[in-house]
């Protein structure tokens, strides 16, 4: 098994990981939740199994946190520029005044973020 097969499978575990923590709150919903909390012990438990198996590294692989920061503000600006009038098209129309509201205020929006990428920048 090659690097790129077990950082695949790293990265999958980690996943599966996150899930079972998202799993995990909703516990306390359930009327009796012994059963599955003890369902849920028992795949991590396997997952550290298959993991030593494999030999994976599951730690968390070391983030550059700018660019970690950049790729979460990029991932805004796309966010902001599929709020303007001309992406909401699909939703039904606009009137004049409230596209221009719209758009004004993702400008503003949009400014914010490119602010915060120019200090990141100097950072």
């Amino acid at each position: 098994m090659t690097g790129e097969h077990r950082r695949h499978l790293a990265t999958s575990v980690r996943y599966i990981a996150r899930l079972l923590d998202e799993a995990g709150e909703h516990l306390p919903l359930l009327a009796d939740s012994q059963a599955m909390r003890e369902a849920l012990r028992i795949v991590r438990n396997d997952m550290g199994d298959f993991s030593q198996r494999f030999q994976l590294d599951v730690r968390a692989p070391a983030v550059d946190p700018t660019h970690a920061i950049r790729v979460q503000l990029s991932l805004a600006s796309i966010s902001v520029t599929e709020m303007r009038s001309r992406s909401m098209r699909g939703y039904g129309p606009l009137g004049e005044d409230e596209a221009r509201e719209l758009d004004a205020s993702c400008d503003v929006l949009e400014s914010a973020i490119d602010r915060a990428h120019q200090i990141l920048d100097g950072v």
